[in-house]
């Protein structure tokens, strides 16, 4: 719920974003297309490498976009 007033306010001032969410969940439509990295946590523990890999990439294109 706060999450997409802030969202929102990033987009009014055309400021990039992007999301993080755990495991798979269905994004809302309105939402579905900012950029999103997902994490999955496991009983071995979060798996934190793959989704800072995720994020680096996905900062990596909006510098380069911006």
């Amino acid at each position: 719920p706060n999450v997409f007033y802030e969202l929102a306010i990033r987009h009014s001032y055309r400021k990039p974003a992007i999301q993080i969410i755990k495991g798979t969940v269905d994004i809302p439509f309105d939402v579905a297309n900012v950029r999103t990295v997902s994490y999955e946590i496991t009983l071995a523990g979060a798996e934190v490498q793959n989704a800072l890999a995720q994020l680096g990439y996905k900062l990596d294109d909006e510098w380069k976009i911006n």
